[in-house]
């Protein structure tokens, strides 16, 4: 299962704190009035780029969701929570086969969505492999994944 998927998933309800902390950074270089201008312009594109790329990831999650239905919606958030097949076989009283093929269809449901939005793995690799918060999640996906799937 792709870990982008399932970072887009997890990450999207918990990067407004990182979009306050940037707009507060943002506020307090507009607002100093005895910066260096071309300084404080670099800085102003750095910080304004990362608040549009939270906010990406935002409307991604939301996005996700919304092409999602319940079934599939529990399946994911299921995997979100680490469980294997089994467990969710045993929760949704499923056979672990179809647990595995019902868990897959969501995840390529929501692959397949990503990429109509234009967020093919390359580009979310480019544009969120320097932002901490997202590639630390991504990391934890893409050592549990072997485990868990």
């Amino acid at each position: 299962m792709n870990a982008w998927v399932l970072t887009v998933l997890y990450i999207g309800d918990k990067l407004a704190r990182a979009e306050e902390i940037t707009d507060a950074k943002i506020n307090a270089v507009a607002l100093n009035p005895f910066g260096e201008t071309s300084s404080q312009c670099r800085k102003l594109m750095k910080l304004t780029d990362r608040k549009r790329r939270l906010v990406n990831m935002q409307v991604l999650s939301h996005r996700l969701r919304c092409c999602l239905d319940e079934e599939e919606k529990e399946l994911m958030r299921m995997c979100l929570e680490g469980l294997s097949y089994g467990d969710m076989s045993e929760v949704l009283g499923l056979s672990k086969a179809t647990a595995y093929r019902r868990t897959k269809k969501a995840a390529d449901k929501c692959e397949a969505a990503l990429e109509k939005l234009g967020f093919c793995r390359e580009r979310l690799e480019n544009d969120y492999a320097d932002v901490r918060a997202v590639k630390s999640v991504y990391d934890t996906f893409v050592m549990r994944a072997p485990a868990a799937f």
